[in-house]
């Protein structure tokens, strides 16, 4: 709304997409419910976060904003601060 030149990028869903972000990885295939269901799918919740960390070095936003999805967000939170980006919970 107040810079027309502003892109989003996010690890997200249709409401973000529909806003205008470029959805990288659809939260759709990153919620697991229940305690075997994580520990079924660790090596994928890890692959995820790397990915997303990975996507954020490579393209060096301004600032990261955390939606939700507390367990991912928390980990990706730590990484960014390491690095010095700008965030907002």
């Amino acid at each position: 709304k107040y810079d027309t030149n502003a892109s989003f990028r996010c690890f997200g869903g249709d409401e973000m997409e529909k806003a205008g972000a470029t959805v990288v990885r659809h939260y759709a295939e990153m919620s697991f419910m229940g305690f075997v269901s994580v520990l079924l799918n660790l090596s994928k919740i890890k692959r995820f976060i790397r990915e997303c960390e990975d996507d954020i070095l490579q393209h060096q936003p301004h600032v990261v904003i955390f939606i939700d999805y507390a367990g991912f967000n928390l980990r990706v939170a730590a990484f960014v601060k390491k690095y010095g980006f700008k965030t907002f919970y």
